[in-house]
């Protein structure tokens, strides 16, 4: 029950964490 909720909710928060990352790379860029 609810899979497709966690599935959507999962995405959204691998979204809003890639969109943090590029933004914190952006402003504190550090060699890989």
């Amino acid at each position: 029950m609810g899979d497709t909720a966690a599935c959507l909710t999962v995405s959204g928060v691998k979204m809003l964490h890639t969109q943090l990352i590029l933004k914190y790379d952006g402003a504190f860029p550090h060699a890989p």
